[in-house]
């Protein structure tokens, strides 16, 4: 497949087709239009608290590695504070009613970008499209719906982006047919992965992972008091119900898959059968015991089992096709 080169106005017209673009374009004039309200400002440590996440999240934990990461997508550290003053002002005031309409946001559509990185994940999803079609030939896949494209052409030329809208029509339709054709091809890889016999194949290496494990679960303060209310259980015979209104807590139904669960829970659950009490073991700050009534191994059957082995499938034969070939135009 050689090298993949991505321009950044695939990632916006991709993101038009997907809904996700006009979502975050709404969310920046949302922020603008408050920030034009004059309301109370953010409170500078709420920014500070916001901006030092922002950068463990993306590793940066030296000053000089993250002003060298904001100098190489042209972004100032006051640009990204008003940035993030504008998120934390739209979470605070995200039951207010906006009746005027917002200043021109255009200007700050790439700093947004980056903040809340949505190029980024754009440049994911093309990244799988391109993928796909390396395996796929798109060009025999049905062409697009001829309606469909023209309103998103439409669309793209109201865009308050020159590198997208200054295309023109002809060059727009011819970009935005390529990328439904792309989308295809991700749709037929998948419907090729998900056969009968890969998901079978899957999930036969994957049982103990997918291994669910349903019971009755109590939640206790002390580690003292989970283990009498298993000794009343296991010892005594108690019922259930009883020892829950001995210990003042309750019972709640739970399922339990093991490869998502906390380790500790695992732990407990993995050797226990039916009708066995498991724990206690610490989770979420309480004991917890649980009586197993039943431990099902993964059905091809079950939809929600079906759907995560397809996605689990997906993302290794993408990702192995992908390994080093994918070339970003400038940072995202």
């Amino acid at each position: 497949m050689g090298e993949i080169s991505l321009e950044l106005v695939d990632l916006v017209l991709l993101g038009l087709q997907l809904g996700s673009w006009a979502r975050f374009e709404a969310d920046v004039e949302r922020g603008v239009a408050l920030e034009a309200l004059g309301l109370p400002e953010v409170p500078r440590d709420e920014v500070r608290a916001w901006a030092t996440r922002f950068r463990y999240g993306h590793r940066l934990v030296a000053a000089a590695e993250f002003s060298a990461w904001l100098e190489a997508r042209s972004v100032t550290v006051t640009e990204l504070a008003a940035a993030i003053s504008r998120a934390l002002l739209r979470e605070r005031e995200v039951a207010r009613t906006l009746e005027q309409s917002a200043p021109d946001s255009a200007g700050l559509l790439w700093v947004e970008a980056v903040l809340h990185g949505i190029l980024r994940d754009l440049a994911r999803e093309a990244g799988d499209r391109l993928a796909a079609a390396s395996r796929v030939n798109a060009e025999a896949l049905p062409a697009p719906d001829p309606e469909v494209v023209e309103t998103l052409v439409e669309r793209a030329l109201r865009l308050p982006m020159p590198g997208v809208s200054g295309l023109g029509d002809v060059e727009l339709r011819a970009r935005l047919t390529r990328l439904d054709r792309l989308s295809g091809a991700l749709n037929e890889l998948r419907d090729q992965v998900a056969d009968e016999q890969h998901v079978a194949d899957w999930l036969a290496s994957h049982v103990l992972d997918w291994l669910q494990i349903e019971g009755e679960e109590m939640a206790l303060a002390t580690e003292g008091a989970a283990r009498e209310a298993r000794l009343l259980l296991v010892e005594d015979g108690l019922a259930l119900a009883d020892t829950a209104e001995r210990a003042r807590t309750e019972v709640h139904h739970r399922r339990v898959t093991l490869g998502i669960a906390p380790a500790e829970a695992t732990a407990a659950l993995i050797g226990t059968s039916a009708d066995e009490v498991a724990g206690p073991w610490h989770e979420s700050d309480h004991w917890r015991l649980m009586l197993v009534r039943r431990k099902s191994p993964p059905s091809a059957d079950d939809p929600v089992i079906r759907e995560r082995a397809t996605r689990e499938l997906m993302r290794e034969v993408l990702d192995r096709t992908l390994a080093g070939r994918i070339g970003w135009p400038q940072p995202l």
